[in-house]
């Protein structure tokens, strides 16, 4: 229910921020309060995933019945009663690190209900949630420890692109699920060709602000990588215009986690 491949990753980003990006003597005296602050982020994350599932299973006894937990291997009350004692656990955790924490743990909470229930089904504005909410987990490191890092700012900025750009291409794989239980995603209101032309132009639109906010940065490391990616997302963008079926639209997701993947792994040499 609670996708660890995915909060993994998310566990990952957080710790490599905070091991390539802060100093040594900052790492040392900050260390338990970022043990704290991953799993308040971990804990929080994973209750969105469940309760995502939990509101998401006509839709996906339609698009992923393979993937269906929710009603199938645990009951809708169990699944339930794990959203909430996870929520609350993260929540502790935030408002043992500062007021300041906990209050942003419980915004993200209540927007992760929200996209759960109303937003997702709405053309563009669940994308953004999303995205918002996956460079927000790297931010959350600079708000708390009140150390502004322009690489945090970079590699935020990145996850938002990337992330806006997977979240509309997983409306496209699931557009037939999604039209039967009456959601108005960006596919299903704008079309396929329409949805391909918007996908391109947030695409191009994340090559050149990466390629400026490296070069802005001034990091030979950031510089390359920026090209590198941004062959990649080229590359994307040439899939997503020949994109038709099904198995198209999740390679292309498949490809873009990958893109996120060297992006984790690049901090390393920053």
């Amino acid at each position: 229910m609670v996708r660890l491949p995915n909060l993994l990753l998310l566990a990952t980003n957080q710790c490599l921020v905070f091991l390539f990006l802060f100093d040594q003597n900052y790492k040392s005296d900050n260390f338990w309060h970022f043990i704290f602050l991953l799993l308040g982020t971990v804990f929080i994350t994973g209750a969105g995933y469940i309760i995502n599932d939990y509101h998401d299973q006509k839709i996906d006894i339609i698009n992923k019945p393979e993937k269906l937990i929710i009603g199938k291997s645990i009951s809708r009350r169990k699944a339930l009663l794990f959203y909430i004692a996870l929520n609350i656990i993260g929540l502790l955790l935030g408002f043992w690190l500062s007021i300041k924490i906990g209050i942003l743990f419980l915004i993200c909470e209540i927007l992760l209900w929200l996209y759960a229930v109303w937003l997702k089904k709405m053309p563009f504005i669940g994308n953004f949630v999303v995205s918002f909410l996956t460079c927000f987990s790297l931010l959350l490191l600079e708000i708390e420890f009140e150390k502004k890092i322009n690489f945090i700012y970079f590699y935020s900025f990145f996850a938002f692109g990337l992330t806006l750009i997977r979240e509309i291409v997983k409306d496209c794989e699931d557009i037939v699920g999604d039209k039967k239980v009456g959601c108005k995603t960006l596919p299903i209101v704008c079309g396929f060709k329409n949805t391909k032309s918007i996908l391109i132009f947030i695409t191009f639109l994340n090559i050149i602000s990466i390629i400026l906010f490296a070069n802005y940065l001034n990091n030979n490391t950031l510089i390359y990588f920026s090209y590198f990616v941004s062959l990649l997302l080229v590359i994307i963008s040439f899939q997503i215009w020949k994109a038709s079926q099904k198995p198209d639209w999740k390679q292309i997701s498949t490809f873009l986690k990958i893109i996120m993947l060297f992006g984790v792994l690049s901090m390393v040499l920053v």
